[in-house]
C-alpha cells in the first residue's frame, strides 16, 4: 500500500504523527478492513470524484466535496452515520486526539479515502455562531493539552476571529475596561442601588439631645406648639437634625466621592448601559 503525503509545506508535529501511525502493522490492518467493509478502492480514491460518488450513494453527506455543512455542525453530530463510528472506533483505539478522526478531510478519514496524509494543522479550533448581525457565542475548541506556543496562538486567534469578524461586539466586550475602569463602574453600581433602595426623598427629621431640657419638655407634651418653637431657638444646641432616609452625601461617603458625584452615578452609567445595550437606564 504506497501512501501519498502532502509535501506543499514543511510538515508539522500531527503530519509527523500520522505518517508514523502509518506505518504501524495493526493500523494498516484497520485501514485495510474499513476499506473493504465500506466499499472504498484498495488504495483509496483516485479523485474527489469518485469519492462524491461514492458519498452520494452511501448517504454519507459530511463527505460530499460540494457539501456546505458547517465543520463545527459537523463536530457536534459525530459520530451520525456508520462510516463515522468506525473512525471513532479507530480514534480511540490509537489514543488520537479528536481532530485526527473527527473531520472528513482531515487525519484518519482522509488517509482511509484518499491514502494522503493530511492531519489537522491546529490542535485547537475557534467556534463561533451568530444570528444575523448578532454574535450568539465563540468558543475555543481543544482537541488535546496545548503547550505554551500552542496556548498562545490559540488565543491570538480566538481574539482575532472576535476583533474581526465581530468588530462591534468585541469593541463593547471591552467597555468595562477602557471606557473607565471597572472598580469605578462597581462603585456607581452600588451607588445608584443604594439610592434606588430609600423609601423615598430624604426629609429633615428632628430630635432633641437626650435628657437636654428641650427633651424633657418635649416628652412632657406640656409645651405648645408656640412654646416648643421658641425653645427650639433659644437651645439650638439641643436640637439635632437627621433624616429619614439616607441623603447623597451619606451615601456617598461611604465610597469616598461627594453627594453631588453620588447624583451623577446614574448619568454615568446611563451612557455605558446606552453603548452596551442601545438603551439607557431610564424607563
Amino acid at each position: 500500500m504506497k501512501r501519498k503525503v502532502n509535501q506543499s509545506k514543511r510538515k508539522g508535529k500531527n503530519d509527523m504523527v500520522m505518517q508514523l501511525l502509518s506505518h504501524v502493522p495493526e493500523f494498516k490492518k484497520d485501514v485495510s478492513e474499513a476499506r473493504k467493509e465500506f466499499e472504498i478502492e484498495r488504495d483509496g480514491f483516485r479523485s474527489f470524484d469518485e469519492l462524491d460518488n461514492w458519498a452520494n450513494k452511501n448517504n454519507f453527506w459530511d463527505y460530499e466535496k460540494d457539501y456546505s455543512r458547517s465543520p463545527f455542525d459537523i463536530i457536534k453530530d459525530f459520530p451520525s452515520n456508520k462510516f463515522q463510528k468506525e473512525m471513532l472506533k479507530i480514534g480511540i483505539k490509537y489514543l488520537l486526539p479528536f481532530n485526527f478522526y473527527g473531520q472528513p478531510y482531515r487525519g484518519v478519514p482522509y488517509f482511509i479515502l484518499m491514502n494522503e496524509i493530511q492531519s489537522p494543522e491546529e490542535n485547537y479550533d475557534v467556534d463561533f455562531r451568530t444570528n444575523g448581525d448578532t454574535l450568539l457565542y465563540t468558543s475555543l475548541v481543544v482537541y488535546k493539552p496545548l503547550n505554551k506556543t500552542e496556548a498562545k496562538n490559540a488565543m491570538s486567534h480566538f481574539l482575532e476571529i472576535q476583533r474581526d469578524i465581530f468588530p462591534y461586539v468585541y469593541k463593547n466586550a471591552d467597555t468595562f475596561v477602557k471606557k473607565r475602569g471597572r472598580a469605578n463602574i462597581e462603585r456607581d453600581l452600588a451607588l445608584i442601588e443604594e439610592q434606588l433602595a430609600r423609601s423615598g426623598k430624604p426629609k429633615k427629621v428632628e430630635s432633641f439631645v437626650l435628657g437636654s431640657y428641650l427633651d424633657i419638655v418635649n416628652k412632657s407634651r406640656t409645651a405648645s406648639t408656640r412654646r416648643l418653637r421658641s425653645l427650639k431657638r433659644s437651645n439650638k444646641e439641643s436640637v439635632v437634625v437627621g433624616y429619614d432616609n439616607p441623603t447623597s452625601r451619606q451615601i456617598g461617603k461611604k465610597h469616598g466621592v461627594s453627594g453631588e458625584s453620588t447624583r451623577q452615578a446614574k448619568k454615568r452609567l446611563n451612557s455605558i448601559a446606552e453603548e452596551l445595550f442601545g438603551y439607557d437606564l431610564e424607563p
